[in-house]
């Protein structure tokens, strides 16, 4: 079981929330942002006590999560990050 805190990043609502919920019940201290913008926002006010970010790659608001990560990165060289996307196909050279 987990006691460490992840910043979600997931423009979905419902998709946002059963993670939430499943990171949850295994104990895990769960932030979250709708978008990259709001992303970074949190995570600069909480950037201290997150250890994880779990993002979306495509999203609204003009911030990927790619470009989330490397400016997350910037601020906290350590933190971990883990990209997914609901795409199908090969997105990674877009963001």
């Amino acid at each position: 079981m987990g006691k460490k805190t992840i910043l979600v990043v997931e423009d979905e609502p419902a998709l946002r929330a059963m993670v939430r919920s499943l990171l949850g019940k295994y104990g895990y201290q769960v932030i979250q942002a709708n978008n990259g913008a709001d992303a970074l926002r949190v995570a600069q006010e909480n950037l201290d006590r997150i250890d994880l970010v779990l993002s979306d790659m495509v999203m609204p608001g003009g911030l990927t999560g790619s470009e989330l990560t490397a400016k997350l990165q910037s601020l906290k060289p350590s933190l971990k990050v883990i990209l997914t996307s609901g795409y199908s196909t090969d997105i990674r050279n877009k963001c």
